[in-house]
């Protein structure tokens, strides 16, 4: 009767236990995907340009803003937005500068923790830095038909709840971004008509020191 009964028990814990174990192999091999076609795809594109639409959501306003403009990116981490209406936002290897409404704000990269991570994470999609892309986050991969959803929650409290990075699997690039706060609150960008090792002038991420 004991043996019976322990046959029952093991048989119970096999059927608990083998699924997520099928589980955790798919999902080693679905990150194993993901990053050889990263690898393959990406990292040795020097740059990028295309077209983003910005949208942005508070609980403070009924209706979504948004913005379109001009994205470009040139290796190793020069990164640009320039919006449609004369905003910017610009990042190089050492300063980030907004400008907004006609007035601009520079700061040392280093010396803001989040813009610092934020420019960390683009550059590493850019340039298929795995380990980049995903240090400082519980990471979490979705593989659809045609894209790859990464969902990256914060390992220490910050400003951001999560961010969301959807790649196309027809080229590894960045299809879209999403930035959402604990408020809910949420920035979003798409990007779209990407053009890959264009000729892209350094006079774009050029910021005058403050």
């Amino acid at each position: 009767m004991k043996i019976k009964a322990f046959g029952w028990i093991y048989c119970v814990l096999l059927g608990v236990l083998l699924p997520s174990s099928l589980r955790a192999q798919e999902n080693i091999a679905e990150w194993k995907l993901f990053e050889t076609e990263l690898l393959d795809k990406n990292s040795q594109i020097q740059t990028i340009s295309c077209k983003f639409e910005q949208i942005r959501q508070t609980s403070v306003l009924k209706e979504a803003v948004r913005k379109t403009g001009d994205f470009h990116y040139k290796r190793p981490d020069n990164i640009r937005l320039g919006f449609s209406d004369g905003d910017d936002i610009t990042m190089n290897g050492e300063y980030f500068r907004i400008t907004s409404s006609g007035k601009t704000s520079v700061v040392k990269m280093q010396s803001n923790p989040m813009l610092k991570e934020l420019k960390r994470i683009l550059s590493s999609c850019m340039s298929a830095d795995l380990s980049g892309l995903t240090a400082g986050f519980v990471p979490k991969l979705a593989v659809r038909e045609n894209q790859y959803e990464l969902e990256l929650t914060p390992k220490r409290k910050t400003n951001l709840k999560s961010l969301l990075l959807v790649f196309s699997r027809k080229d590894m690039s960045l299809d879209m971004l999403k930035m959402t706060e604990h408020s809910e609150d949420y920035t979003l960008y798409r990007f779209s008509g990407k053009r890959f090792d264009l000729p892209v002038q350094d006079g774009l991420f050029k910021i005058e020191r403050p």
